[in-house]
């Protein structure tokens, strides 16, 4: 008979992935394995590496989530809430960082990134569940994105000329979508609309979008683009009455 050692402290399943380079206070949560099943908040040392640098976080709850008989520390299981700060290497830098969960049986690591406050977003899409394959190229898609083509144009509420004379495109699966005329617009916070007819697609699938354009206002004109993944959708199934029933 061999006896299996217990694996050393695991942390997983951290969420967000990812966190704003200049927001305070984000609450990640994640899966803590393998620490004595008696473990509580005042047991664990949270710390945030990013770069360089290195900030004490606050642990603010550790729940268990293994099952109610479990007494050892191979089968413990907590879901930790940290509060994780802005970046410390600069509020707005974007890049890799890890929360470094300490207890007294070892330390583990969650990686995340940093996304820099500047750096173009995909806020939401409608609609939110992707499409049915027979909407393809009927049905538009609207984007709704932040700091596109530039962090600037959100002040004077001028993405929507900005991202034309960039000359915004849109591919979907390697093939240009067609942007709806009149449809490009500057909203509320800030935020850039646009709809997109995406091409016909033969089956259900999840296929990449790339939103490209120039940021005209910026020195040289970079290019900045902006990655989704479409669902195309199986229709549901319908009855249709026959003649006669």
């Amino acid at each position: 008979v061999s006896v299996e050692p217990v694996p050393s402290p695991l942390a997983s399943g951290n969420y967000p992935p990812t966190v704003l380079s200049d927001t305070e206070g984000t609450l990640m949560t994640m899966t803590l394995q393998y620490v004595d099943p008696g473990t509580a908040a005042s047991d664990i040392t949270a710390t945030l590496f990013a770069g360089g640098a290195s900030v004490a976080l606050t642990v603010s709850r550790v729940t268990s989530i293994a099952d109610a008989e479990c007494d050892h520390r191979g089968c413990s299981r907590f879901q930790v809430e940290v509060t994780v700060t802005s970046n410390p290497e600069g509020a707005d830098l974007g890049g890799p960082a890890f929360v470094q969960l300490a207890v007294s049986d070892g330390s583990t690591n969650a990686s995340f990134t940093y996304m820099a406050s500047s750096d173009p977003t995909l806020e939401g899409v409608f609609p939110p569940g992707g499409m049915p394959v027979t909407s393809a190229g009927t049905v538009p898609v609207t984007l709704f994105l932040r700091n596109f083509p530039s962090a600037g144009c959100k002040v004077t509420a001028g993405c929507a000329a900005e991202a034309l004379s960039g000359v915004i495109t849109v591919t979907v699966d390697g093939e240009e979508g067609s942007i709806v005329n009149g449809s490009l617009a500057d909203g509320p916070g800030g935020l850039l609309s646009l709809s997109v007819l995406a091409p016909a697609s033969g089956h259900a699938r999840a296929v990449p979008v790339l939103v490209y354009a120039l940021a005209t206002s910026e020195d040289s004109a970079p290019a900045k683009q902006v990655e989704h993944s479409l669902v195309y959708r199986t229709p549901a199934p319908s009855l249709v009455p026959t003649e006669g029933s």
